[in-house]
């Protein structure tokens, strides 16, 4: 058993951090849209597959909203 190992985090893990930072910060308010995927992918220069997942992670965590057609949002 590695109990003792610490892991190298994930570009995913490092996105979501980074997008929690923002939203504490208040460089993203609550109900606010965030900006696109692209423009997410070009500003933290990552995939777009990593992106959806870590978006996928806050999501599930209930830090932010997608809306089918509207886009994606901070929750409240």
């Amino acid at each position: 058993m590695n109990s003792g190992v610490i892991k190298k985090k994930t570009v995913v893990y490092e996105i979501v951090d980074r997008l929690i930072a923002l939203i504490q910060s208040g460089a993203f308010k609550p109900g606010e849209r965030l900006p696109s995927e692209r423009k997410l992918c070009e500003t933290f220069q990552v995939s777009r597959s990593s992106l959806r997942t870590a978006l996928q992670q806050l999501e599930y965590n209930g830090i932010i909203e997608t809306r089918k057609g509207s886009g994606t949002y901070i929750c409240k």
